[in-house]
């Protein structure tokens, strides 16, 4: 959201509005803009609530979303050109603030969410016909969002293919980086001195917000199945929120400002995803920093992965302890992989992507 913001600073006065809550000091060059409501700051209201009253197709609560978003704008006196929309529970507000302002509205489309919602409920105690339903509900409540967008921006091919585009100018700029400050230093391992880091063993880094429910399915599965059958390998979650584990070989830091320390930290970095769409920030983080890959076909959407050359996909869990020992035991292996997926990394460095917001921007304003 604020490598977003900084970008668009360079059209003119930029503000980002959201549950702001001093968690990421912004840019210079962008204000933030205080949404106050639990409606966004809670986990519960902000994503079971917000798709159940979405999917149920009860307008109520982005009703109270709208008028939040709406009075937190005209205090701060903003009269915008362009409004953005970075995620979906504040899609509505953003269109009508557009609307009103006479401004453009620009969907920036992180995942096809309806996507997200399905893999949710694979498996759950719910009957069938209901689960397609809701599915079916939310996707129509993404493509109103789009039909209502000047522009939207993808972040992958599969993620625009189940909508219908025909009328609608859009994009597909994948998700990016800041390359330059990830890359690998080779002092760190020695330099990086926290508690419980064991630096005669391998680790295996995976990196996410942990109250977000595909990492958290993804830790519990490093917790549960890969520590366990990877007792020389030491396993560091790293981001906000992570969950409680006894194991002695995982390592839970929370979140972290130094991320690129522990990425140059690591030998191995893990994205054992099941659930989600999109291009994983995560995965172009560890790529920026030259580590070899284990991940699922969930974690490589939308990048140009090569098993084998840029990274091991591998699916199942005894595929994923093979990957993982695989590469705690060569070296070549891990050189020959992180030195290619730092070369496929290269393209998605921010610098380069937000180039193609660059013309976009000046047809719709």
């Amino acid at each position: 959201m604020w490598e977003t913001g900084k970008k668009f600073s360079e059209f003119g006065d930029t503000w980002v509005a959201a549950p702001w809550e001093g968690d990421f000091p912004p840019e210079e060059t962008v204000t933030p803009v205080d949404i106050g409501t639990t409606l966004l700051t809670s986990k519960i209201c902000r994503i079971y609530l917000w798709t159940i009253v979405t999917t149920a197709e009860i307008g109520t609560l982005n009703e109270v979303l709208v008028r939040k978003s709406r009075s937190a704008v005209e205090r701060a006196d903003i009269d915008p050109d362009l409004v953005i929309s970075e995620c979906p529970q504040l899609s509505p507000a953003g269109a009508t603030i557009a609307r009103k302002s006479g401004a453009a509205f620009l969907i920036n489309k992180h995942n096809a969410e309806f996507r997200v919602v399905d893999q949710f409920l694979e498996g759950k105690p719910i009957p069938e016909f209901l689960c397609d339903r809701i599915v079916d509900n939310h996707r129509a409540f993404e493509q109103r969002m789009i039909d209502q967008a000047d522009a939207v921006v993808f972040m992958s091919d599969e993620d625009c293919d189940p909508f219908d585009l025909s009328d609608t100018e859009y994009r597909i700029i994948p998700n990016g980086t800041d390359f330059s400050a990830l890359e690998a230093s080779d002092d760190v391992r020695e330099s990086l001195d926290v508690p419980g880091l064991d630096a005669s063993k391998q680790s295996c880094i995976f990196v996410g917000a942990y109250d977000y429910d595909p990492n958290r399915d993804a830790a519990e599965r490093i917790a549960q199945e890969f520590a366990p059958a990877c007792p020389n390998v030491q396993f560091l979650l790293v981001g906000r929120n992570p969950p409680s584990v006894d194991q002695s070989n995982i390592l839970t830091p929370g979140f972290v400002d130094d991320l690129g320390s522990w990425l140059a930290y690591a030998d191995i970095a893990l994205c054992p995803l099941t659930m989600g769409s999109g291009t994983k920030l995560k995965m172009l983080d560890y790529m920026a920093a030259g580590l070899p890959i284990v991940t699922t076909p969930v974690g490589s959407q939308g990048l140009e992965i090569e098993d084998g050359e840029t990274a091991l996909v591998r699916k199942s869990t005894t595929e994923i302890v093979e990957a993982i020992e695989q590469l705690a035991a060569s070296e070549e292996l891990r050189t020959h992989l992180g030195e290619n997926a730092q070369e496929l990394g290269k393209q998605y460095d921010w610098s380069n992507l937000f180039k193609e917001y660059d013309a976009l921007i000046e047809q719709i304003v």
